[in-house]
């Protein structure tokens, strides 16, 4: 049909997404919410885990059952990030509640989800949360006389009274960008050196996700969540912990800027134990494991002197007895005046 961008618009598009672009390699593509690029595939994403963490922070303040009911749609990372962020949140004010997850297996299925819905009220949940597309685990929640939270979009028309605030999803500027790039000629796929600059990763302090008006809820609660959602947006909570296996100096870098896990490799073994992997996918063949190679040939001896000089104390514990070369090093910033508490783990 002669168009020059293509916007493929779910996780479960990635595979074909890649297969059509080889045929047409002058016609950009965009794929919405997965990992897989290619000369003329980039990638756009939503921070959506951020509204789900303010989520949680209200479930937590708001539940007096201390059971909370999710429903989830299929087991993606944009979904685990949103399930884990949620824990996070709702343990960060009341250590005691817990979430239960129920699997739809569908992003909309009205009567799947109100069903899910009626199976966490009855076993307790009076919060609900979803990542799913339709209203009906709202309208189900209404009926029952419980509360949860709309996804993608403000659902509040249909469950007035049972809506305590949606996460919106505000695509529209990303669609713009995206076209105004590729009319300009500056539409990149991110190749080269700096991989993520055709790519589009997200969130609340760009607007791209908005959280709609906080509604039946006491208002020491919504203050509770105003606070979470600026904290997020300023960048002082960057919600997860960061694992990555690179050098020591990345390590500590990582953590000045938030992060509190992460993960340094010293050992080829060690990090490819287990699993063999070329980016998008599985392999296993000996090849895959070239992305693994360490440039790094200091000793984990002389890592750990590095690392206290930069206030560190490194503790020695086994990793596994199965790997009996493996080594990790827990470290713990030393305590200092206005410091918080920092861990990295050495491979």
């Amino acid at each position: 049909q002669g168009n020059d961008i293509i916007f493929t618009t779910s996780f479960g598009y990635m595979d074909h997404t890649i297969k059509v672009a080889k045929e047409f390699p002058n016609v950009k593509f965009e794929h919405i919410t997965g990992y897989k690029r290619s000369p003329n595939v980039a990638t756009g994403n939503i921070r959506f885990y951020e509204g789900r963490y303010v989520q949680g922070v209200v479930a937590g303040l708001m539940t007096k059952s201390n059971k909370i009911g999710y429903l989830a749609s299929f087991p993606i990372p944009e979904v685990i990030q949103g399930i884990n962020a949620f824990g996070i949140g709702l343990r960060s004010v009341n250590p005691t509640a817990e979430v239960s997850v129920i699997w739809v297996n569908s992003w909309y299925d009205p009567v799947k989800e109100a069903d899910a819905a009626k199976v966490h009220i009855a076993e307790g949940a009076d919060i609900l949360a979803q990542h799913t597309d339709s209203p009906a685990m709202l309208q189900t929640a209404q009926k029952a006389g419980v509360h949860g939270f709309g996804q993608s979009s403000d659902m509040k028309a249909f469950a007035p009274k049972a809506q305590l605030f949606s996460s919106v999803n505000n695509w529209g500027p990303y669609y713009i960008s995206k076209i105004q790039q590729m009319m300009d000629g500056k539409w990149s796929t991110g190749d080269g050196p700096d991989h993520w600059a055709g790519n589009t990763w997200v969130g609340m302090a760009d607007d791209y996700l908005v959280l709609s008006p906080f509604e039946n809820m006491p208002a020491d609660v919504a203050k509770a969540a105003a606070q979470a959602a600026a904290d997020i947006k300023s960048g002082k909570n960057k919600i997860f912990a960061g694992i990555h296996n690179g050098t020591p100096e990345y390590a500590l870098k990582m953590i000045d800027l938030g992060f509190n896990f992460v993960t340094i490799g010293s050992d080829q073994r060690a990090m490819s134990a287990g699993s063999k992997t070329n980016p998008g996918g599985y392999a296993n063949d000996e090849d895959s494991l070239e992305q693994f190679e360490i440039s790094d040939d200091r000793t984990p001896q002389d890592i750990c002197s590095m690392l206290k000089r930069y206030n560190y104390d490194p503790v020695w514990k086994d990793w596994d007895s199965s790997y009996d070369q493996i080594q990790t090093t827990s470290l713990k910033r030393r305590p200092v005046s206005q410091s918080r508490e920092s861990t990295a783990v050495l491979i």
